[in-house]
């Protein structure tokens, strides 16, 4: 009767802790949605337990950096995270070798990336990731590192390069351009400058 009862006891320990055990499963495509909606708490589980199970899965270094830099701010550890998918990407061939829809994910953990160098003021290497950015996609982020040049007192060198960017047809690069070279000038105290 012990025994039996025991059994019924030690099963409904185990009913009550199943759904601790495992990490909820999605799709790479669902924890994207999720993130870009704002719901990290899923996807950092997913991502977590992903990584624990593969980690050299560009997808779970992916998910677990943006999930770390965009839902909790962690800059190191985010950083950690997305250059370990960047390096599974390279070491796999880089950019041209991924499917389309893995282009796109790559191309937002290089912005990811570049977002939290200047975050995290490492200016030398997020203008560093932005010239191997525009060698390995061909894509022009140039105006992103417009700060990091002012930050390291290369401010001719800025100048130049945000007043070409200011003349772009894209807004946001206009955008981004002008309000940096507003800063520039104000730090230098060249308040009239236009």
């Amino acid at each position: 009767m012990f025994a039996r009862s025991g059994l019924i006891a030690l099963g409904a320990l185990f009913v009550y802790l199943l759904p601790l055990a495992a990490a909820p499963e999605m799709t790479f495509e669902e924890a994207q949605a999720l993130i870009e909606a704002g719901k990290y708490v899923k996807v950092l589980d997913y991502a977590l337990n992903a990584v624990r199970r593969n980690p050299e899965s560009f997808e779970a270094q992916y998910l677990l950096g943006l999930t770390l830099h965009r839902g909790e701010g962690n800059l190191p550890l985010s950083q950690y995270r997305l250059e370990q998918a960047k390096r599974i990407v390279r070491e796999r061939g880089g950019y041209h070798a991924l499917p389309p829809d893995r282009q796109k994910a790559y191309i937002e953990l290089l912005q990811e990336l570049v977002w939290i160098y200047g975050e995290s003021e490492q200016y030398q290497r997020q203008l560093d990731l932005i010239e191997a950015i525009q060698i390995e996609t061909g894509r022009d982020w140039s105006h992103e590192g417009g700060w990091s040049l002012m930050k390291l007192g290369r401010y001719d060198e800025a100048r130049a390069l945000l007043r070409l960017k200011a003349q772009s047809d894209n807004a946001t690069i206009r955008a981004t351009a002008m309000n940096t070279l507003g800063a520039i000038e104000s730090t230098t105290g060249n308040l009239q400058a236009g």
